[in-house]
């Protein structure tokens, strides 16, 4: 008998950063979601074209290989290869620990909680 662990690939930052990450999947009506990375920041940049308006969020973040409990704000920019992207959001003062399914070339695919999976798509 085996035992496949379909989580056991690990990422890293550089497949991550330096890309903007267009929202792809699950779509949501009138909010246009990017994302993208550097070394240290997760960053979120929501546009509502109804309102005309634009929003962007800058948060910490780092990889890792288990999934934490507790926030290491010392791994932010250090641990850049990991299954799952932790995130801390300062104003709620909570970590969001999100499972990384894959990367591709043109796709990101990650999951919050083992929820519904969103896929993000490189733009052009």
């Amino acid at each position: 008998m085996s035992v496949l662990d379909i989580n056991a690939q690990t990422f890293t930052t550089s497949q991550l950063k330096n890309i903007h990450w267009g929202l792809y999947s699950p779509t949501r009506s009138g909010v246009q979601k990017e994302i993208r990375f550097t070394d240290t920041q997760y960053i979120i940049n929501k546009v509502y074209p109804e309102f005309d308006s634009n929003i962007t969020q800058t948060y910490p973040y780092y990889l890792s290989e288990t999934k934490p409990y507790v926030f290491d704000f010392s791994q932010v920019g250090k641990n850049t290869s990991g299954k799952y992207l932790v995130v801390y959001v300062e104003q709620y003062q909570l970590m969001y620990v999100f499972d990384i399914i894959s990367v591709s070339h043109d796709f990101l695919k990650i999951s919050y909680c083992e929820g519904e999976m969103t896929t993000y798509k490189r733009k052009k």
